[in-house]
């Protein structure tokens, strides 16, 4: 009788469309983020103090629409 060798799949090695095109977002998204970070942290270092206007609203609003979202039935964009 041969021994039986069960193989533990570690990786995704589907090769399909969509798995491949949302890594791809990901990895875009990531550098977007990172650059974003890295003007932000430039405004903030050279004395820019209307920085911290221009990151916080957008972030309330993201925020409020996100709690409205969840909060009731409708939505209001599609996160």
């Amino acid at each position: 009788m041969e021994p039986i060798i069960i193989q533990k799949q570690i990786f995704n090695t589907g090769e399909s469309k969509d798995f491949i095109l949302l890594q791809l977002v990901k990895i875009m998204l990531g550098i977007f983020l990172i650059i974003i970070f890295g003007i932000i942290a430039n405004q903030v270092y050279n004395g820019n103090d209307k920085i911290t206007e221009q990151i916080v609203l957008p972030v309330i609003i993201a925020g409020m629409i996100y709690v409205f979202n969840k909060m009731t039935p409708f939505k209001l964009f599609d996160f």
